[in-house]
């Protein structure tokens, strides 16, 4: 009888048992068997030993990985070989003109933006209003010289609109139900834009 097969037979279990049935009859006899319970003869000892290298034996079978299936043979074809060549060379090329894209995309936004770093707002900012506070700033710069023209008092309204929403936006954020944590009542700001 091959030594797993024994293993069984020694555990009192059918090899098509549950990993828990195994267990299970396991604890039992080792309880059974142990020296401590029988007296501490070398016979109880031999016993005990037996039941534990069993275990082991059986345990260790049933976590070995079982091979389903022969092993594939290495592609001796021609027409395979070329066909995984040339997918390997199709990935490499992939990869560059990845690389080259992303490559164009940051001289792209630089050549748009200049020098000048984006900001990303962080996570306890609100982006929305961060996006029409910069607006409302930039607009605030381009206009700087000129706001006698009646389109640059419109733009005025629409930037002091601008900076309400902001402002509105911030406090809804936070949860204010003023809509500004500055202290001011909501009359001193301007209305907001007609269309």
């Amino acid at each position: 009888m091959p030594p797993v097969a024994q293993a069984y037979r020694v555990l009192g279990v059918d090899p098509s048992a549950s990993d828990d049935a195994l267990h299970d009859a396991y604890r039992r006899l080792v309880k059974a068997a142990h020296p401590d319970r029988n007296g501490g003869t070398a016979e109880a000892t031999q016993r005990f030993l037996r039941i534990q290298s069993a275990y082991e034996q059986v345990t260790a079978e049933r976590r070995r990985p079982r091979q389903t299936s022969a092993p594939r043979p290495q592609a001796a074809d021609p027409a395979v070989e070329s066909r995984l060549a040339d997918l390997e060379r199709q990935v490499r090329e992939a990869r560059v003109a990845r690389d080259r894209a992303a490559q164009a995309a940051r001289d792209a936004l630089r050549e748009v933006q200049g020098e000048e770093e984006i900001h990303l707002p962080a996570d306890d900012e609100d982006s929305f209003s961060k996006l029409l506070a910069d607006a409302a700033a930039e607009l605030g710069d381009r206009l700087d010289g000129a706001r006698e023209h009646p389109t640059v008092r419109r733009a005025k309204e629409m930037l002091d609109g601008l900076q309400w929403l902001a402002s509105t936006g911030d406090a809804a954020g936070r949860g204010d139900a003023r809509g500004s944590d500055d202290g001011k009542d909501s009359s001193s700001r301007p209305d907001r834009p007609r269309d």
